[in-house]
């Protein structure tokens, strides 16, 4: 069941504030039209009643698909500079409703379950095409890595970090940030052959060193390496 709730939302661009419906929680295996939309881009997006220009709700929302075993804590892209302050509340959730405070018939359901932190709709819309093309995105993320390599060492930055867009069994299509004075906004698209990808999940003793820093925890993204945890947060 998918749970919507009156929230004030203040638009980014001149900070007028409406209530809006949003979701809290989505059912993906039953809310296909919601999933399409965030397929499409448009899922929750609002038109500023004051300034006209439109804005996206992006979370905080659980997004679950019990027949895909996906459990997707989605978070405000903002908030993702402090990722580490947020990143097990997912998992800690699904502990709550699914093994703890939950009848027997729904704890067994719980084993297999993948459970994702994501910052934004398009980090869950990149979730939702991996894994519905068979992608581990642990591994897809380690590709990224890979791939600003082969752009060039002044690549290797946060600011460059491609998305996956689409995929199928032979090719990948990524959207990479090319921002320059004249377009801020520039995007490259980038194809590239699902093999590359793939020989990343068959030789994965000489890639654990990175594996295991991207997937240790939920919250799987090349931001784990990008955006550090400070010293005084470890303390």
């Amino acid at each position: 069941m998918s749970v919507y709730q009156d929230r004030t939302l203040t638009c980014p661009h001149c900070q007028h504030e409406a209530v809006r419906s949003v979701a809290v929680s989505l059912n993906g295996a039953r809310a296909q039209r919601q999933r399409a939309a965030i397929l499409d881009g448009t899922f929750q997006r609002f038109t500023c009643d004051a300034c006209g220009k439109v804005y996206r709700a992006d979370g905080p929302l659980i997004y679950v698909d019990f027949d895909a075993k996906l459990w997707i804590g989605v978070f405000p892209a903002p908030r993702e500079r402090t990722w580490w302050m947020c990143e097990r509340e997912p998992q800690l959730t699904f502990e709550r409703n699914m093994l703890e405070s939950c009848p027997p018939m729904v704890r067994e359901w719980a084993p297999g379950f993948t459970i994702r932190t994501v910052f934004g709709l398009d980090g869950l819309r990149e979730k939702l095409v991996a894994h519905a093309a068979g992608i581990d995105d642990c591994v897809l993320e380690a590709y990224k890595l890979d791939l600003l390599r082969s752009m060039g060492p002044y690549e290797l930055s946060g600011a460059a970090r491609p998305r996956l867009d689409t995929a199928d069994a032979e090719e990948a299509r990524f959207r990479v940030p090319r921002p320059d004075p004249v377009s801020p906004n520039r995007v490259a698209i980038i194809h590239v052959a699902r093999a590359e990808i793939d020989r990343i999940a068959d030789q994965r003793d000489a890639w654990k060193g990175v594996l295991n820093a991207l997937s240790a925890g939920p919250y799987v993204d090349l931001g784990r390496i990008f955006i550090p945890i400070p010293a005084q947060a470890q303390a």
